[in-house]
């Protein structure tokens, strides 16, 4: 299914969408409704992306989990806890990120946060996700 990342900026936009669909079978001019729904199915808008993040653990490692949907990838950013806030994690184009992190020292545990912004045509779109938390043990 062909889709268009065009994104109309004003009503007038929105009409030239439309006289665009048109043109491709005038007889559908008459179906204008129709047409309006089936236009914004093709209408990408990533700024209402949101990503939702959850977690399972995989030999004591978080794994981010997460849906793709139609971004080009996940900006990745993890507060471990050690005084230096949110930092850098990773930019991933295939969901489920593992987070190959050192695992806290044995018999001791620490909550790892997580939180994430979708990217499209290399660029972050839409919101941040809620904040992930998951408690890693050594």
């Amino acid at each position: 299914m062909p889709t268009s990342s065009y994104m109309p900026k004003d009503d007038s936009s929105k009409a030239d969408l439309l006289d665009h669909l048109f043109s491709f079978h005038p007889a559908l001019r008459g179906e204008k409704k129709i047409l309006q729904i089936i236009g914004s199915a093709y209408i990408i808008d990533p700024s209402t992306w949101k990503p939702v993040l959850s977690s399972l653990l995989q030999a004591g490692h978080p794994t981010v989990v997460w849906t793709k949907g139609k971004a080009s990838a996940i900006e990745i950013w993890v507060d471990r806890n050690d005084g230096n806030g949110f930092v850098f994690l990773i930019i991933h184009t295939e969901p489920n990120t593992p987070d190959p992190a050192p695992l806290p020292p044995p018999g001791t545990s620490v909550v790892w946060k997580y939180k994430a912004i979708y990217r499209y045509h290399d660029e972050q779109v839409g919101e941040w996700s809620d904040v992930l938390s998951v408690v890693v043990g050594g």
